[in-house]
Protein backbone atom coordinates (compact mmCIF):
# COMPACT_ATOMS: atom_id res chain seq x y z
CA UNK A 1 0.00 0.00 0.00
CA UNK A 2 1.24 3.57 -0.87
CA UNK A 3 0.46 6.90 -0.85
CA UNK A 4 1.68 10.50 -2.89
CA UNK A 5 2.94 12.22 -0.17
CA UNK A 6 4.13 15.94 -0.35
CA UNK A 7 7.45 16.46 1.52
CA UNK A 8 7.59 20.72 2.86
CA UNK A 9 10.90 22.21 1.67
CA UNK A 10 13.10 22.11 5.04
CA UNK A 11 16.26 23.34 5.88
CA UNK A 12 18.87 21.03 5.76
CA UNK A 13 19.05 18.82 8.75
CA UNK A 14 21.66 18.34 11.19
CA UNK A 15 24.11 16.25 9.73
CA UNK A 16 24.75 12.50 11.35
CA UNK A 17 27.78 10.76 12.23
CA UNK A 18 29.21 9.47 8.94
CA UNK A 19 26.29 7.47 7.67
CA UNK A 20 28.70 5.46 5.26
CA UNK A 21 31.07 4.15 7.96
CA UNK A 22 30.60 0.70 9.80
CA UNK A 23 27.85 -0.82 7.18
CA UNK A 24 26.15 -2.96 9.26
CA UNK A 25 23.51 -5.45 7.49
CA UNK A 26 20.51 -3.23 8.73
CA UNK A 27 19.66 0.59 9.66
CA UNK A 28 17.22 1.20 11.55
CA UNK A 29 15.08 4.08 11.74
CA UNK A 30 12.93 5.07 14.83
CA UNK A 31 12.08 7.57 17.18
CA UNK A 32 13.26 7.49 20.51
CA UNK A 33 10.05 8.77 21.72
CA UNK A 34 7.74 6.07 20.08
CA UNK A 35 9.77 3.11 20.20
CA UNK A 36 11.45 3.46 23.67
CA UNK A 37 9.18 6.23 25.76
CA UNK A 38 5.94 6.27 27.57
CA UNK A 39 5.07 9.80 27.13
CA UNK A 40 1.53 9.53 29.33
CA UNK A 41 3.27 11.39 32.57
CA UNK A 42 4.08 14.49 30.61
CA UNK A 43 0.80 14.52 28.42
CA UNK A 44 -1.10 14.38 31.74
CA UNK A 45 0.70 16.76 32.94
CA UNK A 46 0.57 19.43 30.11
CA UNK A 47 -3.48 18.79 29.93
CA UNK A 48 -3.59 19.47 33.63
CA UNK A 49 -1.62 22.75 32.66
CA UNK A 50 -3.81 23.94 29.45
CA UNK A 51 -7.11 23.36 31.55
CA UNK A 52 -5.55 25.61 34.26
CA UNK A 53 -4.25 28.78 31.86
CA UNK A 54 -8.28 29.13 31.47
CA UNK A 55 -9.09 28.64 34.62
CA UNK A 56 -9.84 25.21 34.88
CA UNK A 57 -9.31 22.17 37.65
CA UNK A 58 -9.08 18.86 36.55
CA UNK A 59 -10.39 16.23 39.57
CA UNK A 60 -7.65 13.43 39.73
CA UNK A 61 -9.76 10.72 38.64
CA UNK A 62 -10.41 13.03 35.15
CA UNK A 63 -7.82 10.46 33.45
CA UNK A 64 -9.19 6.96 34.83
CA UNK A 65 -10.90 6.51 31.61
CA UNK A 66 -8.47 8.14 29.02
CA UNK A 67 -6.74 6.37 26.61
CA UNK A 68 -3.55 7.75 25.21
CA UNK A 69 -4.63 7.25 21.73
CA UNK A 70 -7.38 9.84 21.90
CA UNK A 71 -6.67 13.01 19.71
CA UNK A 72 -5.34 15.88 21.89
CA UNK A 73 -9.04 17.76 20.75
CA UNK A 74 -10.92 14.88 21.40
CA UNK A 75 -9.14 14.66 24.43
CA UNK A 76 -9.52 18.48 25.42
CA UNK A 77 -13.34 18.64 25.21
CA UNK A 78 -14.13 15.75 26.81
CA UNK A 79 -11.83 17.28 30.13
CA UNK A 80 -13.61 20.61 29.28
CA UNK A 81 -16.92 18.70 28.91
CA UNK A 82 -17.69 20.11 25.12
CA UNK A 83 -16.05 23.51 25.04
CA UNK A 84 -16.80 25.85 22.04
CA UNK A 85 -14.20 26.39 19.41
CA UNK A 86 -12.35 29.25 20.43
CA UNK A 87 -12.08 27.70 24.40
CA UNK A 88 -10.45 24.66 22.72
CA UNK A 89 -8.10 26.57 20.15
CA UNK A 90 -6.79 28.16 23.57
CA UNK A 91 -6.51 24.95 25.60
CA UNK A 92 -4.45 23.15 22.25
CA UNK A 93 -1.72 25.80 22.03
CA UNK A 94 -1.45 25.91 25.33
CA UNK A 95 -1.02 22.65 26.24
CA UNK A 96 1.10 22.56 23.13
CA UNK A 97 3.63 25.08 24.61
CA UNK A 98 3.70 23.33 27.62
CA UNK A 99 4.51 19.69 26.27
CA UNK A 100 7.32 21.79 23.98
CA UNK A 101 9.02 23.06 27.16
CA UNK A 102 8.16 20.37 29.78
CA UNK A 103 5.62 17.77 29.20
CA UNK A 104 8.16 16.33 26.79
CA UNK A 105 10.90 15.39 29.49
CA UNK A 106 8.34 14.21 31.53
CA UNK A 107 8.39 10.80 29.74
CA UNK A 108 9.89 7.48 31.09
CA UNK A 109 11.70 4.86 29.93
CA UNK A 110 9.11 1.87 28.68
CA UNK A 111 9.97 -1.27 31.20
CA UNK A 112 12.60 -2.99 28.97
CA UNK A 113 13.26 -0.08 26.86
CA UNK A 114 17.03 0.12 27.89
CA UNK A 115 18.27 -3.61 27.63
CA UNK A 116 16.43 -3.20 24.26
CA UNK A 117 18.48 -0.55 22.75
CA UNK A 118 21.58 -2.04 24.41
CA UNK A 119 21.34 -5.20 22.54
CA UNK A 120 21.03 -3.66 19.13
CA UNK A 121 23.50 -1.55 18.85
CA UNK A 122 25.76 -4.08 20.30
CA UNK A 123 24.27 -7.42 18.18
CA UNK A 124 26.46 -6.11 15.27
CA UNK A 125 23.63 -6.17 12.82
CA UNK A 126 22.00 -3.24 13.05
CA UNK A 127 23.14 0.61 13.21
CA UNK A 128 20.70 2.81 14.82
CA UNK A 129 19.01 6.01 13.44
CA UNK A 130 17.21 8.66 16.03
CA UNK A 131 14.89 10.49 13.25
CA UNK A 132 12.97 13.06 14.75
CA UNK A 133 11.35 16.74 14.15
CA UNK A 134 11.80 17.90 17.12
CA UNK A 135 15.35 19.74 17.02
CA UNK A 136 18.94 19.18 17.57
CA UNK A 137 18.57 20.71 21.29
CA UNK A 138 15.50 18.87 22.57
CA UNK A 139 16.73 15.26 20.57
CA UNK A 140 19.96 15.83 22.51
CA UNK A 141 18.30 16.28 25.66
CA UNK A 142 16.31 13.23 25.32
CA UNK A 143 19.16 10.99 24.80
CA UNK A 144 20.93 12.61 27.63
CA UNK A 145 18.47 12.42 30.22
CA UNK A 146 17.50 8.62 29.43
CA UNK A 147 21.19 7.40 28.87
CA UNK A 148 20.80 6.50 25.24
CA UNK A 149 23.04 8.38 23.75
CA UNK A 150 26.06 6.13 23.67
CA UNK A 151 23.87 3.08 21.75
CA UNK A 152 22.86 6.04 18.72
CA UNK A 153 24.40 5.66 15.71
CA UNK A 154 23.32 9.36 14.72
CA UNK A 155 20.87 11.76 15.12
CA UNK A 156 18.85 12.82 12.22
CA UNK A 157 16.84 16.31 13.08
CA UNK A 158 16.46 19.83 11.78
CA UNK A 159 18.00 22.42 13.86
CA UNK A 160 15.34 24.07 14.94
CA UNK A 161 12.01 22.26 16.56
CA UNK A 162 9.42 22.11 13.20
CA UNK A 163 6.02 20.22 12.36
CA UNK A 164 5.82 16.83 12.83
CA UNK A 165 5.04 16.29 8.63
CA UNK A 166 8.41 17.03 8.06
CA UNK A 167 9.32 13.80 9.27
CA UNK A 168 9.08 11.87 5.92
CA UNK A 169 11.33 14.33 4.51
CA UNK A 170 14.01 13.85 6.78
CA UNK A 171 13.83 9.94 6.29
CA UNK A 172 14.21 10.33 2.32
CA UNK A 173 17.03 12.45 3.00
CA UNK A 174 18.74 10.33 5.58
CA UNK A 175 18.25 7.41 3.04
CA UNK A 176 19.53 9.29 0.36
CA UNK A 177 22.65 10.67 1.94
CA UNK A 178 23.98 6.74 3.51
CA UNK A 179 24.82 5.63 0.29
CA UNK A 180 22.75 2.69 1.27
CA UNK A 181 20.01 0.84 -1.17
CA UNK A 182 16.80 1.48 0.23
CA UNK A 183 16.38 -2.75 1.19
CA UNK A 184 18.95 -2.24 3.61
CA UNK A 185 16.86 -0.18 5.91
CA UNK A 186 14.07 -0.69 8.75
CA UNK A 187 11.40 1.32 9.62
CA UNK A 188 10.67 1.21 13.65
CA UNK A 189 7.38 3.72 13.55
CA UNK A 190 4.11 4.51 15.26
CA UNK A 191 3.46 7.20 12.89
CA UNK A 192 0.98 5.97 9.78
CA UNK A 193 1.98 8.73 7.77
CA UNK A 194 5.88 7.65 8.12
CA UNK A 195 5.05 4.13 7.00
CA UNK A 196 3.59 5.13 4.07
CA UNK A 197 6.25 7.32 3.23
CA UNK A 198 8.96 4.04 3.76
CA UNK A 199 6.45 1.60 1.29
CA UNK A 200 7.12 4.60 -1.07
CA UNK A 201 10.77 4.53 -0.16
CA UNK A 202 10.85 0.46 -0.76
CA UNK A 203 12.27 0.36 3.00
CA UNK A 204 11.15 -2.09 5.26
CA UNK A 205 8.67 -0.98 8.29
CA UNK A 206 7.63 -2.24 11.47
CA UNK A 207 4.24 -0.69 13.25
CA UNK A 208 4.81 -0.36 16.91
CA UNK A 209 1.10 -1.13 18.06
CA UNK A 210 2.06 -0.16 21.72
CA UNK A 211 1.99 3.73 20.53
CA UNK A 212 -0.26 6.28 19.47
CA UNK A 213 -1.91 4.93 16.16
CA UNK A 214 -4.60 2.68 16.81
CA UNK A 215 -3.83 -0.80 16.30
CA UNK A 216 -6.65 -1.37 13.25
CA UNK A 217 -5.07 1.70 11.68
CA UNK A 218 -2.14 0.16 11.71
CA UNK A 219 -3.09 -2.71 10.23
CA UNK A 220 -4.70 -0.97 7.04
CA UNK A 221 -1.21 0.37 6.79
CA UNK A 222 -0.33 -3.21 5.87
CA UNK A 223 3.95 -2.76 7.35
CA UNK A 224 5.63 -5.92 6.96
CA UNK A 225 5.29 -6.58 10.79
CA UNK A 226 3.34 -5.41 13.83
CA UNK A 227 4.81 -5.44 17.25
CA UNK A 228 2.28 -5.57 20.03
CA UNK A 229 5.15 -4.22 22.80
CA UNK A 230 9.46 -3.91 23.13
CA UNK A 231 10.41 -7.92 23.05
CA UNK A 232 7.92 -8.12 19.92
CA UNK A 233 10.09 -5.58 18.30
CA UNK A 234 13.58 -7.94 19.07
CA UNK A 235 10.82 -10.80 18.17
CA UNK A 236 10.25 -9.06 14.47
CA UNK A 237 13.91 -8.24 13.97
CA UNK A 238 15.20 -11.98 14.11
CA UNK A 239 12.17 -13.16 11.94
CA UNK A 240 13.36 -10.12 9.25
CA UNK A 241 16.80 -10.99 9.95
CA UNK A 242 18.10 -14.42 11.32
CA UNK A 243 21.39 -14.88 12.89
CA UNK A 244 23.25 -17.05 15.43
CA UNK A 245 23.35 -14.15 17.66
CA UNK A 246 19.49 -13.26 18.72
CA UNK A 247 18.46 -10.09 20.29
CA UNK A 248 18.07 -10.85 23.99
CA UNK A 249 15.35 -10.03 25.80
CA UNK A 250 15.34 -8.47 29.29
CA UNK A 251 11.52 -8.19 29.93
CA UNK A 252 8.28 -9.37 28.82
CA UNK A 253 5.13 -7.59 29.11
CA UNK A 254 1.56 -8.07 28.41
CA UNK A 255 0.66 -8.16 24.59
CA UNK A 256 -2.02 -5.63 23.21
CA UNK A 257 -5.48 -6.93 23.01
Amino acid sequence: MSAQLDYPQLPLPVSPADCHARARERSLIFDVESLLLDPTPGICESLQCALQDLGGHLPDHAFRHWSLRTPLREALAILMHGSDSQQLDKATAAFSRHYEQHGRFRSRLRPGALPLLKNLALNGRFDLHYLTHIGAQAAARLLDLHGLGEFVRSVFTAEVPACPGMRPHLMQQLVACSGRPPSRWVLLSDHPYEILAAQDLHLRSIALGYGRAPLPALLQLDPNAIAANLPDVAAQLDAMLPSQRPIPVAYCGSRIN
